[in-house]
């Protein structure tokens, strides 16, 4: 099988400062700041080959023909991050609730009658993508949507939910709060929500060329992996595609997180050596060998992931 992967999204800062850099290599002037951003980058982007990881988060597409029953994807570690704080609503906490909205043995009540929504607010960033899940019990009448938004009308909701069960749903956000709301007829409890940034997104291409989104129940993500993987969730199939080249694409994140002091600190070391070579060799770059600091491979070598193909 063919497979590729390309960044979508580069990480907005480096694990090395510029000031760092000046530092390790002992220079006080500004005269090469240009130069030095620029070895700061080409360490880091090094470094992240020889590992097989990302350092700070960027998003990345991995591009396959079919669907195998495992996919691994590469660029350790997967991101996944929930910004829903007590979701499982041990106290009101962190919730905005009206009054028609109960907390108490670790779900939150609707009081029938009332469609005013509860809510996070100011958790989520507008206009990019959550996986927003939450189970759903006590139900005799009415509907839940889900929907991040500002108060008011949801214009970008969720599916309606009217059935017990727990649900989970992509929902582009228009706005930075996870709200939900009830219809006047609702009767019942919400438990147990999540709204994660960089859930994996597989995109594929049906039997009539046409790209579809994968719904979340047909698959499971394991994020504790190391390359994280997907596979196919308990009595699920994967779908029908068109059968040629490139016909599945996963849209994820990956990295330490977004500051740099999230990067483990031997693999900072290690970029601050493969700095100083780079400085120390640059006029030799242009026809010897790229980078090779063997003090920064050993730092580095705990780190490697081991990863041929991206499916099992």
């Amino acid at each position: 099988m063919n497979w590729s992967t390309a960044i979508i999204t580069e990480p907005t800062v480096e694990p090395i400062s510029l000031q760092e850099a000046k530092d390790h290599l002992r220079i006080r002037h500004s005269d090469e700041d240009t130069d030095i951003e620029r070895m700061i980058t080409a360490a880091r982007r090094h470094a992240e080959q020889f590992t097989g990881r990302a350092f700070i988060s960027q998003r990345w597409r991995l591009t396959l023909d079919y669907l195998p029953s495992r996919i691994y994807l590469p660029w350790a570690p997967l991101t996944v991050r929930d910004v829903v704080s007590n979701g499982s609503f041990d106290s009101s906490t962190g919730w905005t609730l009206p009054a028609n909205w109960v907390v108490g043995s670790g779900k939150v009540t609707n009081t029938i009658g009332n469609d005013t929504e509860f809510a996070q607010e100011a958790i989520c960033t507008d206009g990019d993508t959550y996986f927003v899940e939450f189970r759903m019990g006590g139900h005799t009448g009415g509907t839940v949507t889900a929907a991040i938004d500002a108060s008011g009308t949801p214009t970008l909701p969720g599916t309606a939910r009217s059935t017990t069960g727990t649900f989970g749903e992509f929902i582009v956000s228009d706005g930075t709060d996870l709200r939900f709301y009830p219809s006047l007829t609702f009767n019942g409890w919400v438990d147990d929500v999540r709204c994660c940034a960089g859930w994996p997104i597989i995109e594929y291409r049906d039997t009539s060329n046409l790209w579809q989104t994968l719904d979340t129940s047909v698959y499971s993500v394991y994020q504790d992996e190391e390359p994280g993987s997907i596979s196919l969730a308990y009595q699920q199939s994967w779908p029908s595609i068109l059968g040629e080249r490139g016909d599945v694409r996963i849209l994820y994140w990956a990295g330490y997180g977004d500051a740099a002091s999230d990067v483990p600190g031997p693999i900072r070391q290690a970029i601050l050596a493969l700095i100083g070579s780079i400085y120390e060799f640059r006029e030799d770059l242009a026809t010897g060998p790229v980078i090779k600091n063997e003090a920064a491979e050993r730092l580095l070598w705990p780190y490697r992931t081991w990863l041929e193909y991206p499916w099992r």
